[in-house]
C-alpha cells in the first residue's frame, strides 16, 4: 500500500509539473528543424520567441514561417522527415494551442 501511495504521489507531482511547463517549439518538432523554424519565426514574424506558440500558429505567421523555413528544413532534416514528421508535428502543435 505504501508503494502504491508513493507511486500515486509521484504521478500527481508529474502531472502538476507538466501543467506548469511552458511549452516551446522544441516540445513539438524534431530537433533537426528547430533552428530553421526559429530563424524563420524571427525573420518573418513579430513573434517574440519560441514559447509564443499561439503567435506562431496565426495563419499569416504560419504561412510566413513555412515559406521562410521550408528549404532549410528540407536540407537540415531531409525530405522524408520534413514531410512525415516536421509538417505533421507543426500542424498538431497548432491544433493543440489554438
Amino acid at each position: 500500500m505504501k508503494y502504491f501511495t508513493a507511486l500515486l504521489a509521484a504521478a500527481v507531482a508529474g502531472v502538476v509539473a507538466h501543467e506548469g511547463h511552458a511549452h516551446t517549439l522544441s516540445d513539438y518538432v524534431p530537433e533537426c528543424s528547430l533552428k530553421c523554424l526559429s530563424d524563420a519565426r524571427k525573420s518573418a514574424t513579430t513573434c517574440k520567441d519560441d514559447t509564443e506558440l499561439e503567435c506562431f500558429c496565426i495563419l499569416e505567421n504560419y504561412r510566413a514561417i513555412y515559406d521562410a523555413s521550408v528549404a532549410c528544413v528540407m536540407v537540415a532534416c531531409g525530405q522524408d522527415v520534413a514531410v512525415a514528421e516536421v509538417l505533421p508535428s507543426v500542424i498538431s502543435m497548432c491544433e493543440e494551442v489554438s
